[in-house]
């Protein structure tokens, strides 16, 4: 199996996914929220086996997209 196929196979665990959201959360409430800590938990989310985990992640991923203003980084 290719890295990729493995990769799109790849799902995370309930756990992992609830420490990602104790640190989403946590950061949201204080003013905090980075990139980094949005784009983490969205990825962390759309691997996950829960169809509402992953339309949340893909939500969370095109707020980041569309507030991107440089166009590289888009790429």
């Amino acid at each position: 199996m290719e890295n990729s196929e493995r990769l799109l196979e790849e799902s995370v665990q309930p756990e992992e996914i609830q420490r990602y959201r104790i640190v989403f959360e946590k950061a949201r409430e204080a003013k905090q929220l980075t990139n980094q800590n949005k784009f983490s938990f969205a990825y962390c989310l759309v691997r996950s086996t829960a169809k509402a985990d992953v339309r949340y992640g893909l939500q969370l991923l095109k707020e980041l997209y569309d507030s991107t203003r440089n166009d590289d980084a888009k790429r």
